[in-house]
């Protein structure tokens, strides 16, 4: 990858969101592989940006099938680079449900050199939605990397158990799904605090999260932070929580383990690709499972035991290195340097 030229695409950059937070990481490992790397982030420039970043690049690389292909088409943009394309979460687990969004990626993905995905679910569904596919579809699974202490001001509420939501706010993150057993969980726990961060990307669930802020004093809803900052949410938390109706493979359950923190997600897919249930995590399909598994996790010797399996689990799977030889691999059979 040593001085190739990449244009990498993605919805966002500079807002924290999924997106930019995979993009910082892949420009990060590229970079520490020689590349060159320019990020144009579409809904953030003005289009007419990238026309002379895609002239330079040797590599077209996006992120997140439907969108890109929706962008490239309004735009009229070709590509005529070599063309790698990273999968989001959506886009696998929802936009391939809706015939004209399906028509729209199908027409981008017959250009595709390379698909990557996370998880070897979402290669099963993009072979069987697109059987042109079959051999051009590689699972390379994110990574996160430990984090490193940063100064931060930020007020947390002292309580136990700190139960921690980290998401942005929209309908497909199900905020409330298992808020009515928390409230039951708050009596058991006079002192449980539930904490919400996240980018309020949907005013509907922004508002609901705000007025159930202020009907209950153990709910606190936090606006983003830099992805640094994360940690002092992390260090604060007994327990994560993932409550998706779906997820490509959540970035968040993998911060919350290498933080030798307790995870406790809905079990869907995405999920089920990082979590081992009652081994290194737990997954709960309904809301009763939800507080039968708190209560169990919370029991001292379990979660040492659940929460350092985890942390070994990422440092051996999830690391930046490995991540990193998978994308090079890929990019060496284009390319001989």
């Amino acid at each position: 990858m040593k001085g190739l030229r990449i244009l990498f695409l993605t919805p966002y950059y500079d807002s924290s969101r999924g997106n930019s937070i995979t993009t910082r990481r892949l420009k990060k490992l590229f970079e520490s592989a020689g590349a060159i790397v320019h990020v144009f982030p579409y809904e953030e420039e003005r289009a007419e940006k990238i026309l002379p970043l895609l002239s330079e690049a040797e590599v077209f690389h996006a992120l997140h099938i439907r969108r890109t292909a929706e962008w490239l088409k309004r735009k009229n943009i070709t590509i005529e680079q070599r063309f790698f394309l990273t999968s989001g979460g959506t886009d696998v687990n929802e936009d391939v449900e809706d015939k004209q969004k399906k028509r729209v990626m199908e027409q981008l993905l017959r250009q595709v050199d390379q698909l990557i995905v996370f998880t070897a679910d979402a290669k099963e569904r993009m072979q069987v939605s697109f059987p042109f596919l079959q051999e051009k579809i590689t699972i390379i699974p994110q990574s996160v990397e430990e984090w490193h202490e940063t100064k931060s001001n930020i007020f947390l509420p002292k309580g136990y158990p700190n139960i921690f939501l980290p998401a942005g706010l929209r309908e497909v993150k199900d905020i409330f799904y298992v808020f009515e057993e928390l409230k039951r969980m708050s009596d058991t726990f006079p002192t449980l605090q539930w904490v919400i961060a996240g980018e309020p990307l949907e005013k509907k669930v922004f508002h609901q999260v705000k007025e159930v802020e202020n009907a209950y004093p153990w709910v606190h809803y936090y606006s983003p932070v830099p992805q640094e900052e994360m940690i002092s949410f992390y260090h604060w938390a007994d327990v994560v929580i993932n409550t998706s109706i779906s997820e490509g493979q959540p970035l968040t359950i993998l911060e919350a383990m290498i933080s030798k923190v307790a995870v406790l997600a809905r079990n869907i897919p995405g999920n089920r690709s990082v979590i081992r249930h009652r081994d290194n995590g737990y997954l709960f399909s309904q809301p009763k499972e939800f507080s039968t598994y708190l209560k169990e996790i919370l029991n001292t010797e379990t979660y040492r035991q659940v929460t350092e399996r985890a942390y070994q689990d990422v440092r051996n799977y999830y690391s930046p290195k490995k991540e990193l030889e998978k994308y090079r691999a890929i990019y060496q059979r284009f390319f001989s340097s």
